[in-house]
């Protein structure tokens, strides 16, 4: 579940967001429409911490809890269970592709001089963990051959796909995907909108923003 209760925010004292309100149920695709500059993407900010709005409430409900996440920072909601893509795709691009996927992993441990130089088992089986689930992502969107490869060496698609890919790697209960399809092929747009079923199926919570009403739609 994902909610918003009167969502205000002003910039230069223009309304972008003006008493704004919805309500997620759990385990649907919900689309976020509207022309450009409707103030769109500030509500993605807003809901994931990286803007702070100037009146509302948001509420989320992970692991079978309710909670207010209004002034919470960007990572202790993706702790949380809520993650994100970006419009303007926001990648390592001079590390791998696999590399990518395994910064978004969870890791359980405080990182102290004593866990990594005691290697312990428990935090050796965590990082298999993290290792086989990112292996399991990048075969989820199709980029397993592009493992090893530079991400900047990636298109545009693969690079959509690979964010898809690392948000996933957090094991989000409610997602959020700005714009997932822009600027991408029909293939790959084709390609997305059926991982979003899989998703679906898996009931998770997806909130995105898309132009494309025939993609809405379908």
């Amino acid at each position: 579940m994902l909610e918003t209760k009167n969502l205000v925010k002003y910039f230069d004292g223009l309304p972008a967001v003006d008493n704004f309100s919805f309500l997620i149920e759990p385990g649907k695709i919900t689309a976020l429409v509207g022309p450009n500059g409707a103030g769109k993407t500030t509500v993605f900010n807003i809901i994931t911490g990286f803007i702070e709005p100037d009146k509302g409430k948001i509420f989320a409900r992970t692991d079978n809890k309710k909670r207010n996440i209004t002034e919470l920072p960007p990572h202790k909601i993706a702790r949380l269970g809520i993650a994100r893509t970006f419009q303007k795709i926001r990648l390592f691009a001079q590390m791998t592709v696999l590399d990518n996927l395994l910064l978004a992993t969870k890791y359980r441990f405080h990182e102290k001089l004593w866990t990594s130089l005691l290697k312990s088992q428990k935090v050796a089986k965590i990082e298999k963990e993290n290792y086989d689930r990112a292996l399991h992502y990048l075969e989820f969107v199709g980029l397993m051959d592009k493992r090893s490869e530079l991400a900047e060496n990636l298109s545009h698609g693969q690079r959509k796909l690979l964010s898809l890919a690392r948000a996933l790697c957090l094991e989000p209960e409610i997602l959020l995907l700005d714009e997932p399809t822009a600027g991408v092929f029909p293939k790959t747009r084709k390609k997305i909108a059926g991982f979003l079923n899989k998703l679906r199926s898996q009931k998770k919570t997806i909130l995105f923003i898309e132009h494309d009403m025939h993609f809405v739609v379908d």
